[in-house]
């Protein structure tokens, strides 16, 4: 299950992947300015408009891939 951030109108604004928690997904059309970055990927690329072309070069996926694992951490360790 995930987190999700929604609207008072009841739109979704944010996802967080329970199994990734350090991801957030945003919905660039809940932004009121230009992004400062540039995209990362491009998710769910099956559901966009025939033409909507991407015209960077960052990976596109038909849908959302499955996220890597967090680094596994061991608080026992010393660090050094």
């Amino acid at each position: 299950m995930s987190e999700s951030g929604r609207c008072h109108c009841g739109g979704r604004l944010f996802s967080r992947p329970a199994d990734a928690p350090e991801y957030a997904n945003v919905l660039v059309s809940t932004l009121d300015e230009e992004p400062a970055t540039a995209p990362s990927v491009h998710l769910n690329c099956e559901s966009k408009a025939p033409w909507y072309k991407i015209r960077d070069e960052a990976p596109q996926f038909a849908s959302i891939p499955e996220m890597p694992a967090p680094p596994e951490t061991n608080p026992n360790q010393e660090e050094g």
